[in-house]
């Protein structure tokens, strides 16, 4: 997920002027409807990696991650803001670019910053679970939750 996200904000940084500004779909029980807009967006940035996922792959990467999200937050364990905050600022010292930057270089391709940090806060999710799981021995409720 970390090569994924530098891959793409290298691509957006390399290749623009970073000062530049510019209804549901199925899904598991109890998953909130994966909007158009949050489907386009995810969309754009995973066009920045090379990925080309058609909608429906989109929209089932999305429930899969607010169902990761959810699942942290009932064992209690669910990022917090400043966690995603310091990822986010990690990746960005990693890249020498400020997270300004990075905000302005995403709105310069019509990706809110707040995607970024929603794919993040998922992945957070998952890599907790995964090492509690571990920690723990295999649960039946988390064994269904993969990384991709």
């Amino acid at each position: 997920m970390v090569r994924f996200l530098i891959a793409a904000v290298i691509f957006l940084v390399s290749s623009s002027d970073i000062t530049r500004a510019q209804g549901p779909s199925s899904e598991p029980q109890d998953s909130p409807p994966i909007i158009d807009d949050a489907v386009e967006q995810r969309t754009k940035l995973d066009f920045l990696s090379g990925k080309r996922p058609t909608r429906e792959d989109v929209a089932k990467e999305l429930v899969k991650e607010e169902d990761q999200i959810k699942e942290a937050e009932r064992r209690g364990i669910a990022p917090t803001g400043t966690q995603v905050d310091k990822a986010v600022g990690e990746m960005c010292a990693r890249m020498k670019i400020t997270p300004e930057q990075l905000t302005k270089g995403l709105e310069a391709r019509g990706i809110h910053f707040g995607t970024l940090r929603r794919r993040i806060e998922a992945d957070l999710a998952l890599g907790t679970i995964l090492r509690l799981r571990n920690w723990k021995g295999s649960s039946p409720d988390v064994g269904t939750i993969r990384r991709n």
